[in-house]
Protein backbone atom coordinates (compact mmCIF):
# COMPACT_ATOMS: atom_id res chain seq x y z
CA UNK A 1 0.00 0.00 0.00
CA UNK A 2 1.17 3.40 -0.41
CA UNK A 3 1.07 5.98 1.55
CA UNK A 4 1.07 9.97 0.48
CA UNK A 5 1.44 12.28 3.76
CA UNK A 6 0.12 15.70 3.65
CA UNK A 7 0.17 18.60 5.70
CA UNK A 8 -2.51 19.58 7.84
CA UNK A 9 -1.65 23.05 8.36
CA UNK A 10 -2.45 23.74 4.75
CA UNK A 11 -5.70 24.56 3.63
CA UNK A 12 -5.52 26.70 0.80
CA UNK A 13 -5.54 25.79 -3.09
CA UNK A 14 -1.92 24.82 -5.11
CA UNK A 15 -3.19 26.85 -7.79
CA UNK A 16 -2.94 29.73 -5.95
CA UNK A 17 0.67 32.12 -4.66
CA UNK A 18 0.93 31.75 -1.23
CA UNK A 19 2.09 35.06 0.44
CA UNK A 20 3.41 34.61 4.05
CA UNK A 21 2.07 37.05 6.28
CA UNK A 22 3.89 40.25 6.51
CA UNK A 23 6.91 40.41 9.09
CA UNK A 24 6.56 36.70 9.85
CA UNK A 25 9.85 34.75 9.68
CA UNK A 26 8.94 33.11 6.48
CA UNK A 27 8.49 36.35 5.06
CA UNK A 28 11.98 37.05 6.01
CA UNK A 29 13.45 34.38 4.98
CA UNK A 30 11.64 34.57 1.51
CA UNK A 31 12.97 38.59 1.46
CA UNK A 32 16.54 37.34 1.90
CA UNK A 33 15.92 34.37 -0.93
CA UNK A 34 14.11 36.39 -3.57
CA UNK A 35 10.55 36.46 -4.93
CA UNK A 36 11.38 34.37 -8.07
CA UNK A 37 14.25 32.12 -6.49
CA UNK A 38 13.78 28.71 -7.23
CA UNK A 39 15.76 27.35 -3.88
CA UNK A 40 14.18 24.49 -2.36
CA UNK A 41 12.55 23.17 -5.71
CA UNK A 42 14.91 21.77 -7.62
CA UNK A 43 16.44 20.25 -5.15
CA UNK A 44 13.17 18.33 -3.71
CA UNK A 45 13.15 20.03 -0.20
CA UNK A 46 9.91 22.04 -0.83
CA UNK A 47 8.19 18.49 -1.47
CA UNK A 48 9.88 17.62 2.57
CA UNK A 49 8.56 21.37 3.96
CA UNK A 50 4.98 20.86 2.63
CA UNK A 51 5.17 16.72 3.41
CA UNK A 52 4.30 15.85 -0.25
CA UNK A 53 6.21 12.04 -1.10
CA UNK A 54 8.94 12.69 -4.09
CA UNK A 55 8.67 10.76 -7.25
CA UNK A 56 11.65 8.57 -6.41
CA UNK A 57 9.86 8.39 -2.84
CA UNK A 58 6.79 7.30 -4.69
CA UNK A 59 8.27 4.55 -6.86
CA UNK A 60 10.47 3.49 -4.69
CA UNK A 61 7.00 2.75 -2.12
CA UNK A 62 5.24 0.97 -5.43
CA UNK A 63 8.32 -1.14 -5.81
CA UNK A 64 7.82 -1.91 -2.18
CA UNK A 65 4.47 -2.98 -2.62
CA UNK A 66 4.91 -5.19 -5.24
CA UNK A 67 7.41 -7.01 -4.15
CA UNK A 68 5.18 -7.32 -1.14
CA UNK A 69 1.76 -8.96 -3.30
CA UNK A 70 4.54 -11.33 -4.77
CA UNK A 71 5.38 -12.53 -1.72
CA UNK A 72 1.49 -12.96 -0.41
CA UNK A 73 0.59 -14.61 -4.00
CA UNK A 74 3.67 -16.88 -3.62
CA UNK A 75 2.56 -18.33 -0.50
CA UNK A 76 -1.56 -18.73 -1.65
CA UNK A 77 0.10 -21.16 -3.25
CA UNK A 78 3.00 -22.37 -1.78
CA UNK A 79 0.59 -23.91 1.44
CA UNK A 80 -2.37 -25.67 -0.35
CA UNK A 81 0.75 -27.19 -2.49
CA UNK A 82 2.60 -28.19 0.61
CA UNK A 83 -1.32 -29.49 2.13
CA UNK A 84 -1.96 -31.23 -1.34
CA UNK A 85 1.70 -32.90 -1.21
CA UNK A 86 1.53 -33.81 2.03
CA UNK A 87 -2.24 -35.75 2.18
CA UNK A 88 -0.59 -37.72 -1.09
CA UNK A 89 2.16 -38.34 1.25
CA UNK A 90 -0.07 -39.76 3.95
CA UNK A 91 -1.95 -41.74 1.94
CA UNK A 92 1.23 -43.16 0.10
CA UNK A 93 2.06 -44.29 3.48
CA UNK A 94 -1.16 -45.43 4.53
CA UNK A 95 -0.51 -47.56 1.37
CA UNK A 96 2.51 -49.01 2.71
CA UNK A 97 0.67 -50.25 5.96
CA UNK A 98 -1.14 -52.62 3.30
CA UNK A 99 1.50 -53.50 1.23
CA UNK A 100 2.95 -56.71 3.48
CA UNK A 101 -0.53 -58.74 3.68
CA UNK A 102 -1.54 -56.96 0.62
CA UNK A 103 -1.41 -58.65 -3.02
CA UNK A 104 2.06 -59.10 -4.51
CA UNK A 105 5.12 -60.24 -2.27
CA UNK A 106 7.21 -61.63 -4.79
CA UNK A 107 10.11 -63.90 -3.23
CA UNK A 108 9.70 -64.62 0.40
CA UNK A 109 13.14 -65.74 2.13
CA UNK A 110 14.28 -66.21 5.71
CA UNK A 111 17.27 -65.06 6.97
CA UNK A 112 18.88 -63.99 9.94
CA UNK A 113 17.68 -60.46 9.51
CA UNK A 114 13.85 -61.44 9.21
CA UNK A 115 11.33 -62.74 6.92
CA UNK A 116 12.75 -60.55 3.92
CA UNK A 117 9.92 -59.89 0.89
CA UNK A 118 11.95 -59.25 -2.58
CA UNK A 119 10.20 -56.42 -4.63
CA UNK A 120 6.73 -56.41 -2.68
CA UNK A 121 3.68 -54.01 -4.71
CA UNK A 122 0.52 -52.69 -3.87
CA UNK A 123 -1.95 -50.93 -6.21
CA UNK A 124 -5.55 -49.16 -5.08
CA UNK A 125 -7.87 -46.79 -5.03
CA UNK A 126 -8.78 -44.19 -2.76
CA UNK A 127 -11.72 -42.61 -4.11
CA UNK A 128 -11.47 -40.31 -6.92
CA UNK A 129 -7.40 -41.04 -6.19
CA UNK A 130 -5.43 -43.95 -7.22
CA UNK A 131 -1.92 -45.57 -5.90
CA UNK A 132 1.26 -47.40 -6.66
CA UNK A 133 3.44 -48.09 -3.64
CA UNK A 134 6.74 -50.52 -4.42
CA UNK A 135 9.95 -51.27 -2.06
CA UNK A 136 12.83 -52.94 -3.18
CA UNK A 137 12.88 -55.59 -0.01
CA UNK A 138 10.82 -55.42 3.37
CA UNK A 139 12.24 -57.31 6.20
CA UNK A 140 10.20 -58.43 9.20
CA UNK A 141 12.11 -58.42 12.19
CA UNK A 142 11.95 -62.44 13.81
CA UNK A 143 12.67 -60.59 17.39
CA UNK A 144 10.24 -57.95 17.02
CA UNK A 145 7.16 -59.12 14.31
CA UNK A 146 5.54 -55.74 14.88
CA UNK A 147 8.33 -53.84 13.29
CA UNK A 148 8.96 -53.89 9.49
CA UNK A 149 11.94 -52.47 7.39
CA UNK A 150 11.62 -51.06 4.59
CA UNK A 151 14.33 -50.61 1.61
CA UNK A 152 14.13 -48.09 -1.02
CA UNK A 153 10.55 -46.86 -1.10
CA UNK A 154 8.65 -45.91 -4.23
CA UNK A 155 5.12 -44.39 -3.96
CA UNK A 156 2.75 -42.63 -6.98
CA UNK A 157 -0.22 -41.24 -6.32
CA UNK A 158 -2.60 -40.34 -9.06
CA UNK A 159 -4.76 -36.92 -7.92
CA UNK A 160 -6.69 -36.33 -11.59
CA UNK A 161 -6.00 -38.03 -14.60
CA UNK A 162 -3.53 -34.87 -15.42
CA UNK A 163 -2.42 -34.82 -12.09
CA UNK A 164 0.25 -36.88 -9.59
CA UNK A 165 2.64 -36.52 -6.73
CA UNK A 166 5.35 -39.12 -5.66
CA UNK A 167 7.80 -39.33 -3.37
CA UNK A 168 10.55 -41.45 -2.47
CA UNK A 169 12.98 -42.87 0.35
CA UNK A 170 15.83 -44.69 0.96
CA UNK A 171 14.82 -46.58 4.30
CA UNK A 172 11.91 -47.08 6.56
CA UNK A 173 10.76 -48.48 9.62
CA UNK A 174 7.35 -49.22 10.01
CA UNK A 175 5.61 -50.29 13.45
CA UNK A 176 2.36 -51.92 12.93
CA UNK A 177 1.69 -52.21 16.76
CA UNK A 178 2.16 -48.33 16.93
CA UNK A 179 0.27 -47.30 13.37
CA UNK A 180 3.65 -45.30 12.86
CA UNK A 181 5.86 -45.13 9.81
CA UNK A 182 9.14 -43.69 10.35
CA UNK A 183 11.28 -42.31 7.17
CA UNK A 184 14.93 -41.14 6.90
CA UNK A 185 18.30 -40.96 4.61
CA UNK A 186 16.66 -38.54 2.26
CA UNK A 187 12.81 -38.01 1.36
CA UNK A 188 11.97 -36.49 -2.23
CA UNK A 189 8.23 -35.69 -3.05
CA UNK A 190 7.24 -34.12 -6.72
CA UNK A 191 4.10 -32.93 -7.26
CA UNK A 192 3.19 -32.64 -11.05
CA UNK A 193 2.51 -29.23 -11.25
CA UNK A 194 6.25 -28.67 -10.91
CA UNK A 195 6.99 -28.12 -6.60
CA UNK A 196 9.72 -30.52 -5.25
CA UNK A 197 10.49 -30.97 -1.59
CA UNK A 198 13.56 -32.49 -0.13
CA UNK A 199 13.70 -33.20 3.81
CA UNK A 200 15.91 -35.79 5.68
CA UNK A 201 13.88 -37.72 7.61
CA UNK A 202 9.81 -37.85 9.18
CA UNK A 203 7.94 -39.66 11.43
CA UNK A 204 4.40 -40.17 10.18
CA UNK A 205 1.25 -41.34 12.03
CA UNK A 206 -0.96 -43.54 10.53
CA UNK A 207 -3.94 -43.30 12.52
CA UNK A 208 -4.33 -39.54 12.89
CA UNK A 209 -2.76 -38.62 9.39
CA UNK A 210 -0.03 -36.47 11.28
CA UNK A 211 3.56 -35.43 10.21
CA UNK A 212 6.77 -34.67 12.18
CA UNK A 213 10.11 -33.44 11.31
CA UNK A 214 12.92 -32.18 13.21
CA UNK A 215 15.32 -31.98 9.96
CA UNK A 216 15.11 -29.12 7.40
CA UNK A 217 12.32 -28.95 4.70
CA UNK A 218 13.24 -27.67 1.42
CA UNK A 219 10.69 -26.79 -1.11
CA UNK A 220 11.03 -25.56 -4.27
CA UNK A 221 9.36 -24.83 -8.07
CA UNK A 222 9.75 -22.01 -10.85
CA UNK A 223 8.39 -19.28 -8.60
CA UNK A 224 11.29 -19.43 -5.94
CA UNK A 225 12.44 -21.70 -2.91
CA UNK A 226 11.36 -21.85 0.75
CA UNK A 227 12.89 -23.80 3.56
CA UNK A 228 12.27 -24.21 7.29
CA UNK A 229 14.27 -26.01 9.99
CA UNK A 230 11.27 -27.68 10.96
CA UNK A 231 7.25 -29.41 9.70
CA UNK A 232 4.46 -30.24 12.04
CA UNK A 233 1.20 -31.52 10.14
CA UNK A 234 -1.89 -32.81 11.72
CA UNK A 235 -5.45 -33.75 10.88
CA UNK A 236 -4.13 -34.96 7.65
CA UNK A 237 -2.63 -31.95 6.35
CA UNK A 238 -5.50 -29.89 7.95
CA UNK A 239 -2.82 -27.81 10.35
CA UNK A 240 0.63 -27.19 9.18
CA UNK A 241 3.54 -25.47 11.20
CA UNK A 242 7.04 -24.54 9.91
CA UNK A 243 9.26 -22.86 12.10
CA UNK A 244 12.83 -22.66 12.69
CA UNK A 245 14.74 -20.34 10.04
CA UNK A 246 12.17 -20.03 7.60
CA UNK A 247 14.02 -18.17 4.82
CA UNK A 248 12.04 -17.43 1.31
CA UNK A 249 13.31 -16.34 -2.25
CA UNK A 250 11.21 -15.76 -4.84
CA UNK A 251 11.69 -15.50 -8.71
CA UNK A 252 8.80 -14.03 -10.21
CA UNK A 253 10.73 -13.05 -13.67
CA UNK A 254 11.36 -17.13 -14.22
CA UNK A 255 7.77 -17.76 -13.66
CA UNK A 256 6.84 -14.96 -15.67
CA UNK A 257 9.19 -16.03 -18.58
CA UNK A 258 8.05 -19.72 -18.28
CA UNK A 259 4.55 -18.56 -18.32
CA UNK A 260 4.72 -16.50 -21.48
CA UNK A 261 6.84 -19.92 -23.40
CA UNK A 262 4.17 -21.71 -22.44
CA UNK A 263 1.55 -19.17 -24.01
CA UNK A 264 3.65 -18.89 -27.34
CA UNK A 265 3.38 -22.38 -27.59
Amino acid sequence: MIHIRHNSAYNGSLDKPFTAPAGSEMDQRTDQIGPHSSAGVADGSSSALWGVQTPERLQHERRAARRHSTRVRWLKRLLPAMSVLIVAGVLGAMALRNLLPGFDLGAINITTDGIVMSNPELSGHDGERSYRVTAKRAIQSLMNPKLITLEEIDARVKLSPEEWVAFTAPHGIYDSGNERLKLSDGIKLEWSRGYHVTLSGAEIGLKDGSILSDDAIHVSSDQGTFQAGRISVADNGASVHFTDGIKMTLHPAQAGDKKQREQAQ
